[in-house]
């Protein structure tokens, strides 16, 4: 392998240089890095991650112990600790020890061998496992015991199996089972005995003893098999272990299927239903982040405390919740056209399956969606109508019926959602309107391998003496937009440094937004009446003005095509929504894995997304209800997430299979708690006219910027048409 003097050599340049940049440090110049990275990828040469670690004294190694890979809890464990391991510059090797204390036994050896710091494991051993992990150089603060307790102490992580074991229990007595089974994976493990101790508090010891059986993982289908067919009555099993439910599924499918079993069992989190399983679901991808964060805190703290984390459990989901009354077996949505518009229309289905209420999903454009909304009247058959949220103020008391004249209880399922919505997306003069059901926040996404490309970053402190990182305020924007546009800087890796979207006045108008509020968070005075500083809309103009030329000629028409251009990897950043970020993602995305994200210059994002009501025309209120508080549960709302929308629940945001799929819906809620962008007036009984708003910024945005007008002179009419429009109403 080559060295750093023959690297050195063949740069024409010093060793300690060539130290410096692979080791990334030093004042380097960009001509010098390219000298040496070049030299260095032809000789071949790579850098050994490894040894750099043992040198500074540890090796950023730590391991994970499972029982096998085939059962999904143990697929979402490991994703979720590695993830987090990575993202804490640590390796993950993974090890099985089948449920085998033997195998669990050698391979304690071999976890040290392979120079792990520390390790996760599901472990076999029983009280046994002290001795061993001890004798092999182990401390026990570098042992997290996942969902198997010891009975030293030590560091733990699980859930309450006991309170499962209850819940289990009290499920029986509430469906008056009277021939059932209760199968175990494993009574040794601490989790399987507290799952039947909660069992036992409620059914007793004798009851108990007759309706339980524990299984081991060798002839399990055969089993299953004949106990199907000796057990003619049977009525329900209870599974402490879903991989075992899905098999005795299967065989209850292939060969009993005209027998009625309910199906009950421990589950991992799905967000698609299951057929046929019930499911009682705890968050193995939270144990694995969990675990990995506790084992890192303990391998590199000095005073470690043995502790237990009891995680809790998510339980029973019900996807039927809020089932409509008897009555009209249609209700027919009024939608803007957006990703999310299509989720529901195919989601909805799952709705009409359970109730026999068919869902009409009429999807309109921005513009059609408005002249509905002006002229709404009782000719018009929609009994659900889902709006842009910052309509709200404008057409709510217009087209929707407060949701406590249908149910009083309504007002309690906002407790679900994010608190910081309820004012913009559902209340109205104390009064809910609506239910926040698509909530966004604008977020910088931006080219991170382009951001950590050490010849770029040099090249740009050399320009502008400033680091490159994501930027923190507009005006470092469209610097950093400047220096990744081609015909600006032949250098440049991509041809445009920005995306811009001025499809109509609405988007121009939240591009002004953007920028507006990063100066300012509100465009109201203290007494509720409209109110732009006219310096401050010089200045956003003229930074749009500015962008234009970073940007491709035509600038996008609609933020869906703004996500696919970006997705082509020819565009250095761009600001979008939320709810049409997962469009950069697809099948055919240049950036998957090269993009980052971050907030957005100013800090005080831009929100987005819709609210849902019931029309005030509505001849079916109770089944329209209905539909909303189905659609807006934590279930349905998280489905939706996953297939690519936004939810308004605090629970979606818990969820890491969903986060794990779209890393940046952390930072999307972060934004919305701390946005402080007013966009209508805190005034009871006032109403702003949002779209006559946007119809004028929006349309001085396009004159500079696509006209080429004078500034000055687009500020002085606009500041007149504000001052001169009725956009603020008390009603």
């Amino acid at each position: 392998m080559p060295t750093i003097k023959d690297i050195a050599k063949a740069a024409g340049v010093s060793q300690g240089t060539v130290s410096n940049v692979l080791n990334q440090k030093g004042n380097v110049s960009a001509e010098k890095i390219k000298l040496v990275k070049k030299a260095a990828e032809k000789l071949g040469y790579t850098i050994n991650s490894g040894a750099k670690s043992l040198r500074k004294g540890n090796s950023n190694i730590v391991g994970v112990l499972l029982p096998n890979i085939n059962n999904r809890q143990y697929i979402d464990f490991y994703q979720s600790f590695n993830r987090y391991a990575e993202a804490n510059g640590f390796t993950v090797k993974l090890y099985f020890n089948d449920d085998n204390p033997s195998i669990e036994a050698d391979l304690i050896k071999t976890m040290k061998s392979d120079l792990c710091e520390g390790v996760a494991v599901f472990s076999s051993l029983g009280n046994e496992s002290y001795n061993l992990y001890q004798k092999a150089g182990f401390k026990n603060d570098s042992v997290v015991y996942v969902e198997r307790k010891p009975d030293f102490p030590c560091t733990y992580v699980g859930f309450d199996y006991r309170k499962c074991g209850e819940q289990f229990a009290q499920d029986l007595i509430d469906k008056k089972y009277k021939n059932y089974l209760i199968v175990l994976e494993n009574s040794f493990f601490s989790s399987q005995r507290e799952f039947v101790e909660g069992f036992r508090t409620k059914l007793g010891e004798e009851e108990l003893k007759k309706n339980i059986i524990t299984m081991d993982t060798g002839n399990i289908h055969g089993v299953f098999l004949k106990l199907l067919e000796g057990k003619k009555d049977l009525e329900a099993v209870y599974f402490s272990n879903y991989s075992m439910a899905r098999i005795f599924c299967d065989i209850a499918e292939a060969f009993f299927r005209k027998r009625k079993i309910d199906i009950i069992c421990i589950s991992p989190l799905f967000i698609m239903p299951i057929i046929n399983i019930r499911k009682y679901e705890l968050n193995y991808r939270l144990l694995g982040k969990t675990s990995c964060e506790t084992l890192l805190k303990n391998i590199r703290s000095d005073t470690v405390i043995d502790c237990e984390t009891i995680l809790q459990n998510d339980g029973f989901r019900n996807w039927h919740v809020n089932t409509a009354p008897p009555g009209n077996n249609r209700v027919k949505l009024l939608t803007l056209d957006s990703p999310t518009a299509r989720i529901i229309s195919i989601v909805s289905r799952l709705f009409t399956e359970n109730t026999g209420i068919k869902v009409e999903v009429d999807v309109r454009q921005y513009d059609d969606i408005f002249k509905i909304l002006s002229n709404l009247n009782d000719e018009y058959d929609y009994d659900a109508i889902r709006l842009d949220h910052t309509w709200l103020s404008w057409f709510g008391r217009d087209i929707y019926t407060p949701m406590e004249e249908i149910d009083p209880s309504v007002v309690a399922d906002l407790d679900k959602f994010m608190p910081t919505l309820r004012n913009t997306f559902s209340i109205i003069d104390n009064k809910v309107y609506a239910f926040p059901e698509t909530p966004s926040s604008q977020l910088l996404f931006y080219r991170k391998d382009l951001f950590e490309n050490p010849i770029l970053k040099r090249q740009y402190w050399e320009k502008y003496k400033k680091e490159l990182r994501p930027p923190e305020d507009f005006d470092s924007y469209n610097a950093i937009a400047k220096f990744f546009t081609k015909s600006l800087n032949p250098d440049s890796p991509v041809l445009y440094g920005s995306s811009l979207t001025l499809g109509n006045t609405g988007v121009a108008g939240t591009e002004f937004l953007a920028r507006y509020f990063s100066l300012s968070n509100t465009l109201f005075n203290n007494h509720g009446m409209l109110h732009l500083d006219p310096d401050l809309i010089h200045k956003v103009l003229s930074l749009i003005v500015e962008i234009k030329q970073c940007a491709p000629p035509k600038p996008s028409l609609w933020w869906t095509q703004t996500a696919r251009e970006f997705a082509e990897g020819e565009t250095a950043m761009t600001i979008l929504f939320t709810n049409f970020a997962s469009d950069m993602f697809g099948p055919d995305s240049k950036i998957t894995g090269r993009a980052g994200f971050a907030t957005v210059p100013g800090g005080n994002p831009v929100l987005g997304g819709g609210s849902i009501g019931v029309s005030k025309y509505s001849r079916n209120k109770q089944q329209a209800l209905s539909f909303i508080r189905w659609l807006c549960s934590n279930e349905v709302a998280t489905l939706n997430t996953f297939l690519g929308s936004v939810s308004p629940c605090q629970n979606t945001y818990d969820n890491y299979e969903v986060v794990d799929k779209y890393p940046w819906l952390p930072l999307s809620r972060r934004s919305i708690e701390v946005s402080k962008t007013e966009r209508s007036p805190n005034l009871y009984g006032a109403c702003f006219n949002e779209r006559a708003f946007l119809d004028i910024i929006g349309s001085a945005v396009i004159d500079c910027a696509m006209k080429n007008c004078d500034i000055k002179d687009v500020v002085a009419r606009t500041m007149q048409q504000l001052s001169t429009k009725n956009l603020v109403v008390i009603k």
